[in-house]
């Protein structure tokens, strides 16, 4: 209704090699779970029954850009119930300039105690300046990637499309990647591996962290290849609605959108 989600969806997933528009990070088609209304809020019940869904129809990764400040432990454990699966969620840190340390914000700071979960900063650059942490972009060391969210262009409304920044818009290029891993026959942590061993080097940043590299899609790629593997899990057999979709190589991705998105 507002155009976040489609424009998160585009990033991840819209066709390639057809001259028009953009190309997505994977190729691709969608599982959307949307729990929000045209005011940009939804329920925290919403954003848990569509992460039981994804993970229950055999979804590889899901892909989080939205938040909040309140902490559910029943949220929280739904999410370690997914990653012991081998289910990745990636989730943005946030537009509020914060330090996560300080100021928590859910479900990305749920990686804290969530190995295999990845939580995705914003980073920024321009044609004459170095690639540098974007000014809006949460940190802290609960945040393990970040990838480009200023200015991002990606699939809007009514056919359109649109420049739009934030960590939202990093979100979903790092969770393509994932899903592009997930193809490879990696799960879980192998998953999550290479993509913080194949980062940059840690973008200088007021808290002096040392995980803040930005996402390098090939080494990552490359990364993968090195790491042990099983075939890819297969889909579910149960019929599927209009809108959740199959990977062609047997996978599921998942966009969900919520509430105070990002």
């Amino acid at each position: 209704e507002n155009g976040h989600g489609t424009h998160c969806a585009g990033i991840a997933g819209a066709q390639t090699n057809n001259s028009l528009g953009i190309a997505g990070v994977a190729d691709v088609k969608l599982m959307i779970l949307k729990f929000v209304g045209s005011d940009r809020t939804g329920p925290l019940s919403g954003a848990l029954k569509a992460l039981d869904y994804a993970v229950g129809m055999g979804a590889a990764v899901s892909s989080h850009s939205y938040g909040g400040n309140v902490p559910s432990r029943i949220f929280e454990n739904a999410i370690r119930n997914a990653a012991n699966a081998g289910h990745i969620v990636v989730a943005a840190s946030g537009n509020e300039g914060m330090n996560l340390d300080e100021t928590p914000t859910y479900p990305c700071s749920y990686s804290r105690s969530i190995p295999s979960m990845l939580c995705v900063g914003a980073s920024s650059s321009t044609p004459t300046s170095p690639v540098s942490l974007a000014s809006f972009s949460n940190i802290g060391s609960v945040v393990n990637i970040v990838a480009p969210g200023v200015n991002i262009l990606s699939t809007y409304l009514s056919g359109s499309y649109a420049f739009l920044s934030g960590t939202s818009m990093a979100t979903p290029q790092v969770a393509g990647v994932a899903a592009v891993l997930a193809t490879l026959g990696l799960a879980g942590q192998s998953i999550t591996d290479s993509i913080t061993r194949s980062r940059t080097a840690s973008l200088e940043n007021p808290l002096s962290l040392q995980n803040l590299g930005e996402l390098d899609a090939l080494n990552a790629v490359n990364e993968g290849l090195d790491q042990p593997t099983s075939p890819p899990r297969q889909p579910s057999s149960t019929r599927l609605s209009s809108s959740v979709c199959l990977w062609s190589v047997g996978l599921l991705f998942a966009i969900i959108t919520g509430h105070s998105a990002f």
